[in-house]
């Protein structure tokens, strides 16, 4: 029996800014239930990779397969729902007086705000869910902005989970945090992979 198609699949990638080449020729595959970390110093390229591969940016060069979809030849914003993705970027897009359960609730359609879709008492019943899985129980009436970085972390987390993505994608998960943080983050993706239904994760 033949392997499985990958579910993400980046071939020769090359991302220019103007005369900055942010990646030349980068590949990468991941396939079910693969767990990847990618590592380099500051500016080699990895949020650009991972925004790539999350589809919020299109390579100057390269192909760009994920789920068996090239990027493209797809509607990215029907795609990007079966990706999650934990980012700060994300982060500086997200209204910070909106309540941790609507940052939440909004990654099921892949949107930023809580009006552009309808959601019901079984989606609420899952960010509830999510809040707990990651360490943050009773968190969802809490406004986004009143949260420590750990705490935003670890819902950006729950919140990349939302959707039951078949792909995770986290950009400097830890960056912001100090060692009890990390700490903390990291039992929180422990958590996460445990679960059986734990996607392939970047």
């Amino acid at each position: 029996m033949p392997d499985a198609a990958p579910l993400l699949a980046l071939t020769d990638i090359h991302k220019r800014y103007g005369a900055t080449n942010a990646l030349a020729g980068v590949s990468l595959t991941v396939r079910d239930g693969e767990r990847w970390l990618v590592l380099g110093r500051n500016g080699s390229g990895k949020s650009t990779l991972v925004a790539i591969a999350a589809l919020y940016e299109h390579p100057s060069e390269g192909e760009v397969i994920v789920l068996g979809e090239r990027l493209g030849q797809t509607d990215v914003r029907q795609l990007r729902r079966r990706v999650g993705l934990s980012s700060p970027a994300l982060v500086d897009q997200l209204r910070p007086d909106l309540s941790v359960s609507d940052i939440v609730v909004t990654a099921k359609f892949a949107a930023l705000e809580p009006w552009w879709h309808t959601y019901d008492d079984a989606d609420r019943a899952r960010v509830d869910e999510l809040l707990e899985l990651v360490g943050c129980p009773g968190f969802g009436e809490r406004t986004f902005a009143t949260l420590s970085s750990g705490e935003k972390q670890r819902v950006q987390l729950a919140r990349s989970l939302m959707a039951q993505p078949a792909v995770l994608l986290l950009d400097e998960p830890t960056a912001t945090l100090d060692l009890a943080g990390r700490e903390e983050l990291v039992g929180a993706l422990t958590s996460v992979a445990s679960a059986a239904s734990a996607p392939a994760t970047v």
